[in-house]
Order: structure tokens, then sequence, then C-alpha cells
């Protein structure tokens, strides 16, 4: 049987998120509402700054508004998958009930787990059984710029991740600068040193791996930029 193509699309600035079948309508998923009550809050993605998908074809959202991570369920509704709603926070453990997210943004999904850009903490988060670890950055929401064992690093509002071949590549994008995680250890594979400097991202958001190349969205310049892996 064939399968059919589907384009996802998160539109920051709009707060939806829409799927497209390759030269067919959009549907509209998930929309932003004016309105404020729990049950809306529950349902409904405030603002959409990152989407992923699992095996299974389950879609996930990262609501950065109300501090939350959801997931479609069989009704088409995005429930609460971790984190508090409408509370931000820094702390590991059980995704449901005592994990606390602060404007999570870049997700992806990997090898059975669920990876979060915890942007306002400046960390990098595992959901995996239930359960939400920082596999780098500071535990306690500290900002930084740092290299070296995954938990002694530092970032500065991370935007984006992307894992290939269990290497995680970040948007490190407070730093200007795109950094590696892999056995262990964070690395920088660039950096731009000031907004002027043309060798890198000055604000690195979106990441992509095609033909060896990582390409990356640079917020600052509107540029897609080209690195060599």
């Amino acid at each position: 049987m064939k399968k059919k193509a589907w384009i996802v699309i998160a539109a920051l600035l709009l707060g939806c998120v829409a799927a497209v079948p390759q030269g067919k309508t959009m549907t509209v998923l998930a929309a932003q509402t004016t309105e404020n009550t729990a049950a809306q809050k529950s349902q409904t993605a405030m603002a959409v700054s990152g989407i992923s998908k699992d095996r299974g074809g389950r879609l996930y959202m990262a609501d950065r508004t109300y501090h939350v991570l959801r997931r479609r369920n069989q009704s088409g509704n995005y429930v609460v998958l971790a984190g508090q709603l409408g509370k931000s926070g820094y702390k590991d453990g059980s995704a449901a009930k005592s994990a606390g997210f602060c404007e999570p943004t870049g997700l992806y999904y990997y090898k059975g787990a669920l990876y979060v850009a915890d942007s306002g903490n400046h960390r990098i988060c595992k959901i995996e059984n239930g359960q939400v670890k920082t596999v780098a950055g500071s535990r306690k929401g500290i900002e930084g710029d740092s290299v070296g064992s995954a938990l002694s690093a530092r970032f500065s509002n991370p935007q984006e991740i992307l894992m290939y071949k269990d290497v995680m590549y970040i948007s490190d994008t407070g730093n200007g600068s795109v950094k590696k995680l892999g056995k262990g250890k964070v690395t920088e594979l660039v950096k731009a040193y000031s907004l002027n400097d043309l060798r890198a991202p000055a604000e690195p958001c979106g990441l992509m791996i095609k033909g060896g190349y990582l390409f990356v969205g640079d917020m600052f310049t509107e540029e897609l930029l080209r690195i060599k892996l």
C-alpha cells in the first residue's frame, strides 16, 4: 500500500500546527485560542514551539506558553504529557506529576525517548518510561556557555535539537553556537563571536541534516547556513 507523504508545520507566530498531504489542502491540527478556560488549556496548544513524531505516528508538541509537552490522542485532542500546566519549573522526575519546564521549544523523538530543548531552563531533557531526566546542561536552570561533560556544560536558551547516528546537535541560540552531545560530552561545532561574524549563525535555530551537511537556520540574518559534518 502506498504511504501518504505529509508535511507538518509548526507556525510559531500563528500558534498553530497544520498537516498537509502532498498536493492536498492544509488541515489545522491545533490552534491558538483567546479563551483561557481550564478545559481549553488542557486540549489546545497555546503557543506551538516544537513538534515531533514517534514511530507509531503519534504527534508530540511543545507548548511554550503553558510550559508543558503535549501528545495527540486518538480523539485528536492534545493532552498534557509532561510538565505542570501554566507553571514553569525545572524539576526532573515523574513526567505527569512533578517534572517542570520553562518555555520548552525543540523536540526530537529518538529510539523510544522524547528529547526536549527546555529553553528557559538552559538544558536538554529526556522523557522515557514516564520520567523526565536532564541529560545536558544545568539541573537548576543556570545559564552559561561552556563545553565538557554533559551535566557540567552550559547553554543559553537552546531552541532546537536533532539526533543523528546517536549524536545530538543543539542550537545554543543565546550563545550563537551549535553544539554536539555524544558519549556523555558536549563539544562545540561552530560559534559566532559577534552578530557580524559570518562564519557561524548568530542566532541558530532550526536544524536539518542531509547529504553529509548540517543545515542551520539563523534567526538574526534570516539565512540558511550549511556546515560540513
